[in-house]
């Protein structure tokens, strides 16, 4: 069905708490923790620039910034769902479950989109930290979180990303008509998308909707089943175990095996 390869919740819970490799628990945990801190940490130098240049609430009209926050937001409840099912591992996927999926999904196609936009149209020849840690390391994490994570990719789910995008469109629009400016005293949020230049930002908004966000979300996808792939034929296609799963999980599934000899 359609609406089940949509849905945030057909998925196998305890793969929230764990990697696709069997790595240590500590080795995962600390991960997860070592990106939370990193997050939170840019997204406060990130707003305390726009607050240095005297407008803070700016901040929240790039995309850019959208795209780190939802980084954030990913690593916080992914760390707390991890700790949580360190506790009680849930049946079936709970709420929080799908706000994880929707987060990974979307942090992932928007950092690559967003990196991708920035060094093709907005990318003046000066470098910046800020500008490698929100436009190029942001793409690093993204890449390699879904080769270590267990979670699943869907294909149908493109459809939140191009649901942001659409919403971000309209804003711009909004913003510029309403005689917004960007933190440059600019009259538009980006360059690219100067809505007094309607043909070319019609243009760049129309390949980034048609091309860009399913390519980028199809890659997402690409990546997921190479991982996926080289698990099962590395370890087989039994469950998912940490190196470090309790000691009378293995005995038990040692001695299955036995009796299926």
């Amino acid at each position: 069905m359609c609406t089940d390869k949509l849905s945030l919740k057909n998925v196998d819970p305890s793969l929230f708490g764990a990697s696709q490799w069997p790595i240590s628990n500590v080795v995962f945990v600390f991960w997860r923790f070592f990106w939370l801190v990193w997050h939170f940490v840019w997204t406060y130098f990130s707003i305390q620039h726009e607050l240095n240049l005297g407008h803070g609430w700016k901040w929240l009209i790039y995309m850019t910034n959208h795209s780190y926050f939802m980084l954030t937001m990913h690593s916080l409840f992914f760390f707390l769902v991890l700790l949580y099912q360190r506790i009680r591992q849930p049946v079936e996927t709970k709420w929080y479950h799908s706000i994880v999926w929707l987060l990974t999904t979307l942090s992932f196609d928007t950092a690559i989109l967003v990196s991708l936009l920035y060094w093709t149209l907005e990318y003046k020849g000066v470098l910046r930290v800020h500008s490698i840690m929100t436009h190029a390391i942001n793409s690093v994490y993204v890449l390699l979180d879904v080769v270590l994570v267990a979670l699943p990719v869907r294909p149908l789910h493109m459809i939140y990303t191009l649901t942001y995008y659409v919403f971000f469109l309209v804003f711009s629009i909004t913003y510029q008509l309403l005689g917004g400016t960007n933190s440059l005293g600019e009259p538009y949020i980006y360059r690219a998308l100067n809505w007094n230049k309607v043909g070319p930002s019609l243009l760049i908004s129309s390949i980034v909707i048609c091309a860009g966000v399913p390519l980028v979300h199809l890659f997402q996808f690409a990546c997921y089943t190479c991982r996926d792939c080289v698990y099962r034929r590395s370890f087989g296609s039994g469950k998912i175990k940490a190196v470090d799963e309790p000691i009378e999980v293995k005995v038990e599934a040692q001695q299955s095996e036995k009796l299926n000899r």
